[in-house]
């Protein structure tokens, strides 16, 4: 079930330890079940441990993203290192707009490329148009 976005995420959980704050990196993040396919990998639902807040999590994998190859073994003229440079720069910008997504973090490990993303409602863009 998709998390509510309704309810508070600010509480503190009861059972968390405090190692938990110092989490950083991949294991910051608990992946959930994903919700779309990408370029290179899906969507997923995710859940900060530190904040506890629900993000989503862009798992790419580096393999197709380096190679600009689509999991579906098309090429592609996408480029995921320039998306996150762009990202990053409007991150830094002031007054950004509501209506860009915002980008948490970027994390890694031997496999995978994560884009943290703010978890907004109201399904797919390409859905909308």
């Amino acid at each position: 079930k998709r998390p509510s976005l309704q309810q508070n995420t600010n509480k503190p959980n009861q059972n968390q330890s405090s190692n938990t704050k110092s989490l950083s990196g991949v294991k910051r993040y608990k992946k959930g079940r994903s919700f779309a396919d990408t370029l290179f990998g899906k969507m997923r639902y995710g859940k900060d441990l530190v904040t506890e807040k629900w993000v989503a999590i862009k798992e790419n994998r580096k393999w197709f993203a380096q190679n600009r190859v689509s999991i579906k073994g098309d090429p592609v003229p996408e480029d995921l290192f320039e998306e996150i440079k762009m990202m990053k720069y409007l991150m830094n910008q002031q007054d950004l707009p509501d209506h860009i997504l915002k980008l948490l973090d970027v994390v890694e490990d031997d496999v995978y490329i994560y884009l943290v993303l703010e978890l907004v409602d109201g399904g797919d863009f390409f859905g909308f148009i």
